[in-house]
């Protein structure tokens, strides 16, 4: 799944998509597949639309420096990191996530990016 999903966005060749990709000091253990959009409003535009068509795509995580728990911390602007986890979108990916419901997600985000 993780694969299908990487090489049907990576053909998109979309200039809002930016695939995520290991580097030399790291390994993919494929248990979740993220990718990161162009700015913010595109980001949650997309995330609501798949929503809307009962895909569960959501923003990947909160950093931990903004939880409650993170805030006791103190740990400077993290300014990076707050420029990209809005833009992250991860999307579904389970071992019982039917071919079909993977093909309405890509199906999906290729008209969404059509559109927009």
């Amino acid at each position: 799944i993780w694969k299908k999903y990487f090489n049907y966005l990576k053909k998109l060749n979309n200039k809002n998509i930016q695939l995520l990709t290991n580097n030399e000091e790291s390994k993919n253990v494929y248990h979740l597949f993220a990718f990161k959009v162009k700015n913010y409003k595109l980001a949650r535009k997309l995330r609501i639309f798949l929503q809307e068509k009962k895909i569960p795509a959501t923003f990947h995580y909160v950093p931990l420096h903004s939880s409650k728990f993170g805030k006791k911390f103190k740990r400077g602007e993290m300014k990076v990191t707050q420029q990209i986890w809005k833009k992250l979108i991860r999307l579904p990916l389970y071992p019982d996530l039917k071919e079909n419901e993977v093909n309405k997600t890509l199906i999906l985000i290729k008209k969404f990016f059509q559109k927009n």
